[in-house]
């Protein structure tokens, strides 16, 4: 899958041009939808954000800056990372602040709080487009870009107010730099410690966003255990001295993990004894319970590691560069290769980083990342979310081939069969690319079969070579290094695009909200696109002339961007309701099985003006769901009818979203759903997505199924 051809000089300009127009599109949307689930509790979260370095920048009178800096401050005004509901580290929200501060004051609430994803969004669709581009051509990069950005469902998460599209952002994003580290290594130190560095606090922002993003390493791990096996196997026990450098670093951070599983096994059963108490049945459901556990566990002292032991690592790792600058001979036995050097950084430098961006871990962070663990690996009993798929009710998780499904029923089909056209691709990439490298690097010799050993060119360091122009993975300076990479990158792609997709097939794994726990392997799926139109180019030249193949490749490579726009367009502003062509659409999802809708969006316009008209001053709405969105609609003036439940007046109207797997928790809502008059429904292609019913149907219902009423059995 090797690209022949050599970069063109307006590769940068063109990915700029990419990500400023991408950042354009999503503006002019910026207000679509109109507001989701998650996105309530971000918003209130980046305000106390807000107010915490408000008020640490500029404390009130007879305030302190100490004050917003003890326990009690930073628990309240930083309510991340923690425990169940929704614990996910913060960087998402300081995305979203930067976002809200560059466009506050001209854009309305709900957008300023979408600015800073959008921007992200927008900065790894340029980066991605030069990464592949520089690879294997500017076709492969505009099949990779245009399909991240146009696949319907993704559109939608580049636009919110959440953490699932800034993960799957700073995911690539980490691969991009974890390659650029190897390859400065292999050009020259300074480089190879800038990338290494950068690489590191990227790989921290996204283990600070979502639990996710600790998965991350993986697929990393991996591709770098397969390399590193082949150089141990080429040069024997030798080779091992080059993974000091890093098992240095690694091993005061994996001394702590005996402590971590002790302080969450203590939780286990701190939550387990309280199950025998009068508290525990006071508390109404299992995350209130889940909460009590951890503000016990909270109480105590982990032991041993304080917040200023976490820098040690990093300060040291900071020292020894400017050792080995000024004494480099007599360091040499402390030198890696560049993939032990780049992941010696990652072990000193991204778990620093991580701790010291969730300010709830300061007090102790053994017993803060522990209690976050905790919480995200015992998900099943505080979340109970069950989901309809393919006709059945699953409590939690699904079947393990569900997110095979989730890609196949989501993504435009000519945009899904590039994809498996570079999973084969990719497959056969590492014998395909080393054959043409072997004949590269004969031509580079001179003619001499000085093929090298590629494994342990990309294992351990090497000299400057005097050629400068290969048409090969990225221009650097050493060849092996590069045609190594050229022949592995594939491979660490399709690694990192099956990562989310295999353990969210796992027994266990929650299932709910289809694609949105996916959105991390997209940005993967979307450059195997670009594999795929290059290696289709590839098998066209050896039938028929290059010029015909490159303009069949772009001629299909346009019309899947095309189709893919056109089915974003149709289903606007509800692509988070976008089932492929070749189910039949949303209609032949609904008769599979499948949920139509999960995410609240198509509270949409319509439906709030209809609300808005159809509702007196004396008059509320019940909704089926209690968010906290509903909440900053009515704040901002965009839903003008009371949704509060204790209001005073006449219950008017009860909005129910159609989706089926909740209509377990509360049947009068199915019932509604196949027997309920309907006073206004919005709909897309026929199927409905959100009814309002007058609230004496609701009573209605109620009565009618009310002997056969079940509860939440985690409630």
């Amino acid at each position: 899958m090797a690209d022949r051809r050599e970069r063109k000089p307006g590769d940068s300009w063109i990915s700029l041009g990419v990500g400023i127009g991408t950042l354009a599109l999503l503006v002019v949307t910026l207000d679509e939808p109109v507001i989701t689930w998650d996105e309530g509790f971000t918003i209130q979260r980046e305000g106390l954000v807000r107010d915490w370095f408000q008020g640490l920048i500029d404390p009130p009178p007879g305030v302190t800056r100490s004050h917003f800096l003890c326990d009690a401050a930073i628990n309240r005004f930083w309510p991340f990372a923690r425990e169940e509901p929704d614990g996910h580290p913060p960087f998402y929200a300081i995305i979203g602040n930067a976002g809200w501060l560059l466009g506050s004051r001209w854009l309305s609430p709900l957008e300023a709080h979408r600015l800073g994803p959008v921007l992200l969004f927008s900065l790894t669709t340029g980066v991605m487009f030069h990464f592949i581009s520089r690879r294997w051509g500017r076709i492969a990069g505009t099949a990779a870009a245009g399909s991240w950005l146009l696949i319907p469902r993704v559109f939608v998460h580049a636009h919110l107010a959440s953490y699932d599209a800034p993960l799957a952002c700073l995911w690539f994003l980490c691969a991009v730099t974890f390659l650029k580290s190897i390859e400065g290594w292999s050009h020259s130190r300074r480089a190879g410690v800038t990338w290494s560095v950068i690489f590191s606090i990227v790989l921290a922002m996204a283990s600070a966003t979502k639990f996710t993003g600790w998965l991350i390493p993986i697929p990393f791990l991996v591709w770098s255990l397969a390399t590193g096996l082949v150089f141990l196997w080429r040069n024997g026990a030798t080779a091992l001295k080059l993974v000091i450098p890093f098992l240095i670093f690694s091993t005061p951070w994996l001394a702590t993990v005996p402590e971590i599983h002790r302080l969450a096994r203590e939780a286990i059963r701190i939550e387990a004894a309280l199950e025998s108490t009068k508290e525990f049945e006071e508390l109404r459901n299992s995350q209130q319970r889940s909460k009590r556990a951890a503000e016990i566990i909270r109480s105590r002292e982990s032991g041993w590691l304080s917040l200023p032991m976490v820098l040690v690592p990093s300060v040291i790792w900071c020292i020894v560069p400017l050792v080995r600058t000024r004494y480099d001979g007599s360091t040499k036995w402390f030198s890696g290769g560049p993939i032990t050097e780049t992941w010696t950084a990652a072990a000193a430098v991204a778990p620093t980083i991580t701790i010291l961006l969730c300010p709830t871990w300061w007090p102790d962070p053994l017993r803060g990342i522990a209690i976050f663990l905790w919480s995200n690996l015992t998900r099943q009993k505080t979340t109970w979310i069950p989901t309809e798929f393919f006709g059945t009710l699953y409590e939690f998780s699904l079947p393990w081939y569900n997110t095979i499904a989730w890609v196949v029923l989501t993504v435009p089909p000519l945009t899904l069969a590039l994809i498996v056209l570079g999973t084969v691709g990719a497959i056969g990439s590492e014998k395909n690319t080393r054959r043409a490298s072997d004949r590269q690097l004969e031509r580079v010799n001179g003619g001499e079969n000085e093929t090298c050993n590629n494994a342990n060119s990309i294992a351990h360091p090497v000299s400057a070579s005097p050629i400068n122009k290969t048409n090969s993975l990225v221009l650097i300076s050493s060849p092996p290094v590069t045609i190594r990479l050229q022949s592995s990158l594939p491979w660490l792609i399709l690694l990192n695009a099956a990562t989310l997709l295999v353990i969210r097939a796992m027994p266990g794994s929650p299932g709910h909200d289809g694609e949105r726990q996916l959105v991390g392997s997209f940005p993967f799926l979307a450059c195997l696109a670009g594999l795929g139109a290059n290696w289709l180019r590839s098998c066209l030249e050896t039938r028929v002339p290059a010029g015909c193949a490159t303009w069949l490749v772009r001629s299909i490579v346009s019309v899947s961007l095309i189709w893919a726009a056109i089915d974003l367009w149709l289903y606007r502003p509800l692509q988070l309701s976008y089932y492929t062509e070749l189910i039949g659409g949303l209609r032949g999802a609904v008769r599979l099985g499948l949920e139509p809708t999960y995410y609240w969006d198509a509270l949409d316009d319509q439906t709030i003006e209809w609300l808005n008209q159809n509702t007196r001053p004396n008059e509320t709405v019940v909704f089926c769901n209690d968010f906290l969105s509903l909440q900053y609609l009515q704040k901002w003036g965009t839903l003008r009818a009371s949704q509060w439940p204790y209001d005073p007046g006449t219950r008017r109207w009860y909005v129910l979203q159609n989706r089926p797997g909740l209509f377990v928790e509360k049947p009068w809502e199915r019932w509604l759903s196949e027997n309920g008059k309907a006073a206004f429904t919005r709909d897309l292609d026929g199927v409905p997505l959100i009814w309002i019913f007058p609230f004496e149907e609701y009573e209605n219902a109620r009565r009618q199924t009310e002997s056969g009423a079940t509860l939440n059995p985690a409630g």
